[in-house]
């Protein structure tokens, strides 16, 4: 079936393939806002969210380790940080399967942690990979992917939205003309 689309896509018009891609992107977006009024996403928010009350208990014991005189040292690097980011989006992609719409963020959480490996094994930059957090700044990193899990969600359901990704004109004293508009549009 895939060769036959390709071969019809091949004989398809620059525009006939922007049109067949708007398409596709408002097909994958009805599914998505769909799927954020369903009880398997509130589900997932759910975990995620308990998740974030686990790191915070974490948070916690370390604060009352501190308050006894345990001494802080910085063992975790921007690396650390970037790889923790790395495993957050392979295990949220992970919890995702049950529907066409888990499908589609699954196949965009895998490809930007991709993107996130990719870069982890190209970034060479000063003072990269030398300590400089604490375990305890490690962890309030975590804490906030899973707590603002709702929020990447929905960023990444936005992401297909072709009304909203228009940037209004704000400035109250130019006229809404086909240029400013023009300069606008971002899609």
């Amino acid at each position: 079936m895939t060769k036959v689309n390709d071969l019809i896509q091949e004989d398809l018009t620059e525009e006939q393939k922007k049109l067949l891609e708007i398409d596709e992107k408002k097909k994958k977006h009805k599914l998505l806002k769909d799927y954020l009024k369903t009880e398997d996403y509130k589900k997932l928010i759910e975990y995620f969210k308990n998740k974030s009350e686990l790191k915070l208990e974490e948070i916690k014991k370390e604060l009352d380790n501190r308050r006894k005189g345990w001494i802080s040292k910085a063992t975790q690097s921007e690396l650390n940080i970037s790889l923790s980011f790395y495993d957050f989006q392979l295990e949220l992609a992970n919890k995702l399967w049950n529907s066409e719409a888990e499908e589609i963020l699954k196949t965009d959480l895998i490809n930007n942690a991709d993107n996130t490996y990719t870069h982890l094994t190209n970034k060479v930059e000063e003072l990269y990979d030398v300590p400089s957090y604490s375990n305890l700044d490690l962890i309030k990193k975590e804490r906030m992917e899973y707590w603002l899990i709702d929020d990447r969600i929905e960023q990444m359901v936005w992401f297909y939205d072709l009304d909203k990704q228009k940037i209004p004109n704000l400035n109250p004293y130019e006229e809404d003309t086909e240029e400013n508009k023009a300069l606008t549009d971002v899609s």
